[in-house]
């Protein structure tokens, strides 16, 4: 599915209004939305909104997890470091035995 709004500067609120309700209805990371940055003859901007493969969208979803998870020891490494526990005998990664 392809959907393509051409609007006015005027016209910015209520398309936005409208990518919401679309964006709502849609599954997670199911949607890929392009703001054209190049401005018509008469003024008007085009924002374009697609639909991604099943594919495209499962990989997605694995990106976004695996930065979590990433974000997640990022945070308990500095948590560690505040505490001043670098000792090896308190390391809080899981290891596999």
């Amino acid at each position: 599915m392809k959907i393509t709004f051409s609007y006015s500067p005027d016209e910015q609120k209520q398309v936005n209004t409208y990518k919401k309700m679309i964006m709502k209805e849609a599954a997670p990371y199911s949607m890929r939305i392009k703001q054209g940055q190049e401005v018509d003859q008469h003024g008007r901007k085009r924002l374009y909104m697609t639909t991604r493969t099943e594919q495209e969208t499962e990989r997605i979803k694995a990106k976004e997890m695996a930065a979590g998870v990433r974000a997640i020891n990022r945070r308990l490494d500095r948590i560690e470091n505040s505490l001043g526990r670098r000792d090896k005998s308190l390391n809080t990664h899981f290891e596999n035995k």
